[in-house]
């Protein structure tokens, strides 16, 4: 296996397209649910305030190739298939730090083969989550059925919840059936684990930095009849939010909660109240708002 079928792997993961590995999966076209082709554990280390260390502990419990029509496996194997886990994808917070990151060794590390683990990220998946990934860089990386991996790393700015991941399968024997061909050579699966998700402050953060972005790119316009009426309702949305960052810092969630309820009519699309501001990003913000709202467990 190449660097370019991990890279290829990063691609069609990340675009929810998982290509149908030949014998292995039926005729499905589409990320498939993981259902018991690796066990996670997860372990979880508070370092104080809102910095975490995250270890993820990946068994491949099934994943093996199937050799009896091609002449079984190559010598240079060494009577090891190395089928298993290629790409593991976790979604963590925009803007969060991380760090410390500690990659996987290779399963089987012969000299000069120059195979690795490689860690990837953060790739922008959407206005709240980012991805990152490790992913094997040669059939050697690979943890063949009934052994584990571990991948580890610190992050700031979090707190631990729930969020997606996705596996990336890699066939060996697809690879001896059908060369360099990446439509045939991966699986792909999604399933929930234990992840960080946003603090409350680095989801109003977020949302700040949406508001901004999006008013300089105008996507995000005041909502009033002259241009100083609409830049007067730009002003006033963001005075709303700011008193709302304060508010969650110091602990003062129910005045939070009113805050943001107050700028989310303003947001929402429903003309009673008008809204303050119009534009492709006002869903987007009025969600992120709603968001950050269910998060506090606002009453």
């Amino acid at each position: 296996m190449k660097k370019v079928f991990a890279i290829l792997a990063v691609l069609l993961v990340l675009g929810c397209l998982a290509i149908p590995a030949m014998a292995h999966v039926s005729d499905s076209s589409v990320l498939l649910p993981l259902e018991g082709q690796y066990s996670i554990e997860v372990q979880t280390e508070s370092l104080g305030g809102d910095s975490w260390v995250f270890t993820y502990i990946i068994t491949n419990l099934t994943e093996e190739g199937d050799y009896s029509d091609i002449g079984g496996l190559p010598g240079w194997c060494n009577g090891i298939d190395y089928t298993g886990l290629d790409g593991f994808f976790i979604r963590v917070p925009h803007g969060a730090t991380i760090s410390n990151i500690q990659v996987p060794a290779v399963f089987t590390p012969p000299e000069d083969a120059g195979d690795y683990w490689s860690y990837d990220g953060p790739r922008p998946d959407d206005d709240t989550y980012d991805w990152i990934s490790i992913w094997g860089n040669g059939a050697y990386s690979i943890y063949p059925k009934g052994h584990s991996l571990t991948f580890s790393f610190q992050i700031d700015n979090v707190q631990v919840g729930t969020n997606e991941a996705r596996l990336t399968t890699y066939y060996l024997d697809h690879w001896m059936r059908y060369g360099m061909d990446p439509s045939k050579l991966f699986s792909s699966y999604t399933t929930q684990i234990i992840s960080p998700v946003p603090t409350a402050k680095l989801r109003i953060d977020n949302i700040q930095d949406v508001f901004d972005s999006a008013v300089t790119s105008g996507t995000l316009t005041g909502n009033g009849p002259t241009a100083t009426s609409s830049n007067g309702k730009l002003k006033a949305l963001r005075n709303m939010l700011e008193p709302a960052e304060y508010l969650i810092d110091n602990g003062l969630i129910a005045e939070a909660c009113q805050q943001l309820r107050d700028a989310y009519k303003k947001t929402d699309g429903n003309p009673k109240p008008p809204d303050f501001v119009t534009g492709d990003a006002a869903a987007t913000l009025a969600a992120q708002i709603q968001n950050l709202i269910n998060s506090l467990g606002c009453p």
